[in-house]
């Protein structure tokens, strides 16, 4: 069970988050400088820990045209991980120094959000976490006209399929989630100025069931909600491939699809 890895009462040994910490180092050196990122690639690696894709570059979209989900999923096509990810080990995820290596099921490749809570909003890390689910659930309602799916979303520290997700065995089993409990930081550049409780991550996110309650495209209904959240919001999607065509990968914030396009 992918979940399970480096899932303990004690945590993981200190070979395996050595062996991580190495394995990583290759993944970000294999990468280009960070000057050279994109902005989804820096919120996705800075801000949600999460190493996936090279980007590309704009000049290989298809006709320079980059106003179209088609066009776009032609070029990122061969947005791929670094070459040291091996099969079955394609995605990469980092928290505090720590990533988890599994297969499909991992952060990478699983559909994430992740808040940064104003300090101006909230006094203790429990109160970032709660109003950060409110503005969720508010921002699901302006977005989605049907009936919304009732499946529980919760908080946590770590992103949604994250193998160091639950303390124990037994929390597993019961889906208790490790609360976010991180201390006030210094916004990450992206967010702006100020400090914030964060990333809060919201595990289990109900888009896909949201969507197909609603009758609406999961990609416009992603940018609709994107942009009824406020603007210390990130929803990261991993792209799909489809019959009719592939969907690619992108960061939405208020309104905007971020690619990994430099």
């Amino acid at each position: 069970m992918l979940l399970m890895a480096g899932c303990a009462t004690n945590g993981p040994s200190e070979k395996i988050l050595e062996n991580r910490k190495q394995l990583v180092s290759k993944m970000m050196a294999e990468l280009p400088p960070r000057s050279q990122w994109s902005e989804a690639q820096t919120i996705l690696i800075d801000g949600f820990g999460i190493i996936a894709f090279k980007d590309i570059a704009a000049s290989s979209v298809p006709s320079g045209n980059l106003n179209t989900i088609a066009d776009m999923g032609m070029a990122l096509a061969g947005s791929v991980a670094p070459s040291s990810a091996s099969a079955g080990a394609s995605a990469f995820a980092i928290s505090s120094g720590l990533f988890l290596i599994s297969g499909n099921a991992d952060p990478a490749g699983t559909t994430q959000i992740a808040a940064w809570v104003p300090v101006e909003l909230a006094s203790t890390p429990e109160q970032a976490a709660s109003i950060a689910m409110q503005e969720l659930e508010k921002a699901r309602i302006k977005t989605y006209p049907g009936q919304l799916s009732a499946v529980k979303m919760q908080t946590g520290k770590y992103p949604y399929a994250h193998g160091f997700s639950y303390a124990s065995l037994g929390d597993s089993l019961a889906d208790k989630p490790i609360p976010f409990t991180d201390a006030v930081k210094q916004n990450p550049d992206f967010v702006g100025q100020g400090s914030s409780f964060g990333p809060v991550f919201i595990r289990n996110d109900q888009m896909v069931l949201d969507a197909d309650k609603s009758n609406l495209d999961l990609w416009g209904s992603m940018l609709s909600l994107s942009k009824n959240l406020p603007s210390w919001f990130y929803i990261y999607y991993p792209g799909q491939k489809l019959r009719t065509g592939d969907i690619p990968p992108a960061v939405f914030s208020q309104g905007r699809p971020l690619f990994f396009l430099k």
